[in-house]
């Protein structure tokens, strides 16, 4: 940005910026309260302004847009050569102090070294927020793990700080690639502008997401809304190749690790889940102390003779109220997972066996 109200000088110092390509691009203003204002609204990287004004002078501009937390490269220009401006304006950060007429090869040397450092401080900056953001990743995935210590983590800074916290797992299944286009913003209906809304990492192979905040999820549960209205959901829509398990809302960032242990469980018991059931929360998951380990030799010879005694005659009616029966029974047991699968696999093999017999 130029600031300076006389528009020959003005016009001049636009001309040689933009010819020698020191800069994408090159605003003026024409007195100090002009200036101010585009100076916050516009966050120039580098402003070229005039000290004596009508109104705001030069270094009233810096001064006050300094307040306001400007902190861009300032170049002085000045037909006084006195020290005392020089020494006001070195205290308001300013880089360079420029008497008229100005030099125009002077104008060029600095203007190339002012991009050369704003090139560097750029490249800083990438590097330290590649870092930053690994650093966060990092923090996210142990305060998930409760695997943190928070009186060490400036929270605000890291955007963690909300009323309310829920954990949300995801899975994509399908092998269409076109499938894994969209993002989980676009399903929410929700902005994340600076990870406000919500933190999405990669956690033991699944996708996590950490929601903040009650509007974050209000929009979760609108969606799951509209998922349970539609049931089935139409062809080629998200929902037919996620698969969603949430734990429960929790108001403290300490104890965001229990809902990511319920989400992390729903997604271990999608074993139980109906044909076309893409979701599952928190409310069904069975109460821990009600589980007991049952799998033994005598239950499963107890199952698969009424079974196979249900078969043979016929007993619709029977089949299906002992298979529900078996169903919430192994719902409700503390055996895992490929426990459950065997035992049902060594169920079919011996009702088999015994058909094979008659």
């Amino acid at each position: 940005m130029v600031v300076d109200d006389e528009a020959p000088i003005r016009d001049w110092l636009v001309y040689c910026i933009q010819k020698c390509e020191a800069a994408s691009s090159v605003t003026s203003a024409v007195n100090g309260e002009e200036a101010y204002r585009r100076i916050l609204e516009q966050k120039p990287n580098v402003v070229f302004t005039d000290i004596r004004m009508p109104g705001m002078s030069g270094l009233d501009v810096i001064r006050e847009a300094r307040a306001q937390g400007f902190t861009g490269k300032v170049i002085i220009l000045s037909g006084y050569s006195d020290f005392k401006y020089a020494q006001e304006a070195i205290r308001y950060g300013v880089q360079y102090y420029l008497t008229k007429p100005i030099d125009e090869d002077e104008l060029e040397e600095i203007l190339r070294s002012i991009k050369e450092n704003l090139d560097k401080d750029a490249a800083t900056a990438n590097t330290r927020e590649h870092y930053r953001e690994k650093a966060r990743e990092t923090i996210i995935r142990d305060l998930l793990t409760n695997d943190i210590d928070l009186s060490h983590i400036n929270t605000t800074d890291l955007h963690l700080t909300a009323d309310t916290y829920q954990v949300v797992i995801y899975e994509k299944y399908s092998h269409n690639t076109a499938d894994a286009s969209y993002r989980f913003s676009d399903l929410l209906r929700v902005t994340n502008q600076d990870n406000n809304s919500y933190d999405n990492i990669t956690l033991q192979y699944h996708e996590v997401i950490l929601l903040k905040g009650t509007f974050a999820i209000q929009k979760f549960n609108d969606f799951l809304e509209r998922y349970r209205r539609e049931r089935r959901p139409q062809e080629n829509s998200p929902l037919d190749s996620l698969f969603i398990t949430y734990g429960a809302r929790v108001s403290d960032l300490s104890e965001v690790y229990i809902s990511y242990i319920q989400a992390k469980q729903l997604l271990e018991r999608r074993f139980f889940c109906e044909q076309e059931q893409h979701t599952i929360g928190y409310a069904e998951l069975p109460d821990p102390d009600s589980l007991k380990s049952i799998l033994n030799d005598a239950f499963l010879n107890r199952y698969a003779t009424s079974l196979f005694e249900y078969l043979q005659a016929f007993n619709r009616n029977m089949l299906a109220e002992t298979l529900t029966q078996l169903t919430n029974e192994l719902y409700h047991a503390a055996d895992s997972i490929d426990s459950i699968r065997l035992f049902l696999t060594d169920l079919y093999l011996q009702i088999k066996e015994q058909a094979n017999r008659l």
